[in-house]
């Protein structure tokens, strides 16, 4: 609960100073933003809010979550014009606060030794708590002057401060005077104290005496305390005396009337070395203004018990929901008593039994020891006199593989069934009643293995034109002995489609019987066609372009592109023919150059216009054929572009 009010205290504080921050380490500035340009997200009134919310857990004594929370403050993105002054503002802190813990301790410490009216190392105590009060004070005044500074750097004192900042460095102000209220009552307090003290030494010393028999007995045993109580050498009859075995109370006597005392105190079943007795005496009534405590010196008392002695032997594999021996012998000093012994692996009891001497156990590692390395405990509990004793080993604790021989066709031919039969086996021998899983193209069928391991089953395959190849079947067995693990197989079955080939087969045979059908047709052709009628093929002859039947600006443009014509069959050999447009012409006609295309295909541009369009071409378009023609020409005749 403690952690989560810090825990809730922390993200508070740092809402506080970053509104809205969806994690405690958030950058203030966003990747790849200009930090001369990037304002930030820094609230400097919820800074200086959140100090003085930590400077209140210290006031209530919570330091360790005030330094919690400062520790988280550490992790917050500060803007580097203030981050400085931020970490030596939060050090400060950390050392007064540690300083006040530490004071508060003391301080509780010689109060409660001096309550009970016990002098002794309380002055040294009281030195250590004023050395704390001083540094207190001095690091309470840097702690003041690094507010000054840091408030003036986040603009508390400027003309522009906003009234929350302004109200904010009230509140810590406030919380620094809590602060310092608090550090003075802490100096009262010291300063009671040691008055307190001055006074106690004043007070009559008791002196009390221990003593013990016998000193060595048995745990389990009585042994006999005695001594005296007197202050000032006379005794105080009727007082109480306390005794702490090892520092926990076991006993208590009264004194009698010539100061002496005595009673009995039994030894605990604590199997260890010496064992430290002390008496106490504190005073009641009035004898607190009289008396100061007092505490016997120490006596120490030798336990005897018999030493019990474990030998262990086990196999260092184990398998799960399998037995297992665990052997070995417990000796109880030669004693043949019965002891209890119990087995754990990894802290879970399997048996407890009971042996003496020689003993040896079948113990089952339950199906819910998970695979792995394991520790192995056997443990004898003490009894009475007798010790316990225990010993450690690692085991590995196993799962048996299944093997398995799966019988299935060597090909599959849908749609009938496929038969698939196999045997399950370990090393123990065959596996029963085991759930077999068999999976193929989506047909799921379980089935289980019988008292020697072996299953059959059937899957039906569905009529699917598509289903032919290597197809997988997934055989999974599971079963039910803990010692086994489940295992799975997989195995590749080619496939033959009985329907699919014929129809595969019927469509090659249609195919080549066409092929065949036309092949013969032709040859009759050719075989009756005689050779008188064979008209022999002669290239075609040059067709001239017909004279346009136009006049005027069209009539110069076609005139000009014929002498183009003429010269590009010519030269080219390739012949305008009266199918052939003027563009097909412009695509087929090999020209010497780009240039000499570029000019040609520009002027059969301006051939199409004049023959094709509506409307009557521009002066200037006669011109520009002669001109593109005479350029052709030069190019064509020349050679070169």
């Amino acid at each position: 609960m403690k952690r989560l009010i810090i825990a809730l205290s922390i993200i508070a504080m740092l809402g506080v100073i970053f509104p809205g921050l969806p994690t405690l380490a958030q950058p203030i500035r966003t990747p790849h933003e200009n930090p001369d340009t990037a304002t930030g997200l820094l609230d400097e009134a919820g800074l200086l809010l959140s100090y003085s919310q930590i400077i209140n857990l210290a006031i209530e004594s919570q330091y360790r979550s005030a330094q919690d929370i400062l520790d988280e403050l550490e992790r917050v993105d500060i803007p580097e014009e203030i981050q400085y002054i931020i970490d030596q503002y939060t050090s400060l802190f950390q050392r007064l606060f540690t300083t006040l813990d530490n004071l508060e301790a003391l301080l509780d410490e010689a109060s409660d030794l001096l309550v009970h009216n016990q002098i002794a190392g309380v002055e040294d105590i009281l030195e250590r708590a004023h050395v704390d009060i001083e540094d207190a004070y001095i690091l309470l005044g840097d702690t003041e002057t690094a507010t000054s500074i840091m408030s003036d750097k986040l603009g508390v004192f400027a003309a522009s401060a906003t009234s929350q900042l302004t109200q904010a460095y009230t509140r810590l102000e406030k919380s620094m005077e809590k602060l310092t209220y608090l550090i003075d009552k802490l100096n009262i307090l010291k300063q009671s104290l040691t008055e307190q003290y001055e006074q106690k030494t004043g007070l009559m010393p008791v002196e009390l005496s221990l003593s013990i028999n016998p000193t060595s007995a048995y745990v389990g045993d009585v042994i006999t305390a005695s001594g005296n109580l007197s202050c000032d050498a006379n005794p105080l009859p009727g007082r109480k005396v306390s005794f702490n075995l090892d520092y926990r109370p076991v006993a208590t006597a009264v004194i009698r009337s010539d100061g002496s005392y005595i009673t009995s105190i039994m030894l605990p079943y604590k199997y260890t070395g010496d064992m430290v007795l002390t008496a106490a005496y504190e005073p009641e009534g009035n004898d607190i203004d009289i008396c100061l405590a007092c505490e016997s010196p120490p006596v120490i008392i030798d336990p005897m018990f018999y030493q019990t002695t474990l030998e262990v032997s086990t196999s260092k594999r184990v398998y799960r929901g399998l037995p297992f021996i665990v052997s070995g012998k417990v000796n109880s000093n030669n004693d043949n008593i019965d002891r209890n012994i119990n087995v754990l692996l990894d802290g879970t009891s399997l048996t407890e039994e009971v042996a003496s001497g020689q003993f040896s156990f079948e113990i089952l590692a339950t199906e819910k020891v998970l695979p792995g390395t394991a520790k192995l405990t056997v443990a004898v509990s003490p009894q009475g006199r007798y010790s316990g004793a225990s010993r450690q080993q690692s085991v590995v604790v196993s799962v048996l593989p299944i093997y398995s021989d799966i019988q299935i066709p060597p090909i599959i031919l849908p749609p009938r069934d496929i038969r698939v039969g196999g045997t399950a086996y370990n090393a123990i021998g065959p596996i029963a009643d085991a759930k077999i899983s068999l999976n193929f193209n989506d047909t799921l069928v379980t089935t289980r293995t019988d008292h020697e391991g072996n299953f059959a089953a059937s899957l039906e395959v569905p009529l699917d034109l598509f289903l032919m190849g290597p197809q997988e079947i997934l055989i999974k067995i599971e079963p039910v002995e803990p010692w086994s693990t489940k295992t799975s197989v997989k195995k590749q079955v080619p496939t033959v489609n009985l329907l699919s080939t014929i129809l595969i087969l019927g469509v090659l045979i249609a195919l080549w019987v066409v092929i065949r059908r036309r092949v013969r047709v032709r040859a009759h052709i050719e075989d009756e066609m005689p050779p008188e009628d064979i008209v022999e093929v002669t290239a075609p002859t040059p067709l001239s372009v017909p004279e346009p039947r136009l006049t005027g600006i069209k009539g110069q443009v076609l005139s000009t592109y014929r002498s183009v014509i003429t010269v590009i069959e010519k030269i080219s050999g390739v012949i305008m023919s009266p199918d052939i447009t003027l563009r097909e012409f412009l695509k087929i006609a090999s020209l010497p150059s780009p240039t000499a295309t570029n000019r040609f295909a520009e002027l059969t541009a301006i051939a199409e216009s004049a023959l094709y369009s509506a409307y009557r071409p521009r002066k200037d378009t006669a011109a520009r054929a002669e001109e593109l023609a005479a350029n052709i020409k030069e190019e064509l005749h020349s050679g070169t572009p």
